[in-house]
């Protein structure tokens, strides 16, 4: 499990063992972590007003505890350069995948904008009544439920009557009904001529 603090407790144990340390020990000890443990470790993190970072490592095929935050202070292990590769490169993908939908939405006589702020944070384009969020490769049912979290908080915020998630990469089976759950549209570039039609719809 990665810790020097005491022996591996039972898991019946692990959120009252988490809860007698200060986030900053647990950053120090911890390091390799499954599911329970990320979770107990996220809890009295942001309990005590500390932001952690835990995210699964492809080469270690296991979640890492690699940063934390607090007040503008941040402590890095040196594994997080591989997260901050990995988001550089995801974000200059996704930044790319945002200029080409954009034009292409222009092309088809289709207005809108790019970067939107809001209370909830930056909705990548805006139509008159819809918001895009774009995913370039999702690779975990986080990241896809992230994406639907973003969409209807951004419709919310910007007062929209649609949202969408557009991903680069194939919808897993489950998303379009999840999404759709919450008044959210999926497509994928593969569908993409059905989600320029889907605007066109909700444009008119």
């Amino acid at each position: 499990m990665g810790s020097n603090l005491v022996s591996k407790p039972k898991p019946l144990d692990v959120q009252a063992f988490v809860d007698r340390h200060e986030p900053l020990q647990l950053f120090q000890e911890f390091t390799f972590v499954d599911n329970e443990w990320a979770r107990a470790i996220e809890k009295r993190c942001v309990s005590c007003n500390y932001i952690p970072r835990i995210e699964y490592h492809g080469g270690f095929q296991s979640l890492l505890f690699h940063s934390l935050f607090y007040l503008g202070q941040k402590w890095e292990k040196g594994v997080a350069k591989d997260f901050i590769k990995k988001r550089k490169a995801i974000a200059s993908c996704e930044r790319e995948l945002e200029q080409h939908l954009e034009t292409d939405l222009r092309v088809a006589g289709i207005f809108c904008r790019s970067q939107v702020a809001c209370a909830a944070g930056v909705a990548d384009l805006v139509t008159a009544d819809c918001i895009i969020e774009l995913k370039f490769n999702p690779s975990t049912n986080e990241e896809w439920l992230k994406a639907i979290g973003q969409a209807v908080a951004y419709r919310h915020c910007l007062g929209k009557k649609r949202a969408v998630v557009f991903s680069h990469r194939h919808l897993p089976h489950w998303f379009s009904a999840a999404a759709g759950s919450v008044g959210v549209a999926a497509f994928s570039s593969s569908t993409k001529s059905e989600f320029i039609e889907f605007l066109k719809e909700s444009a008119e």
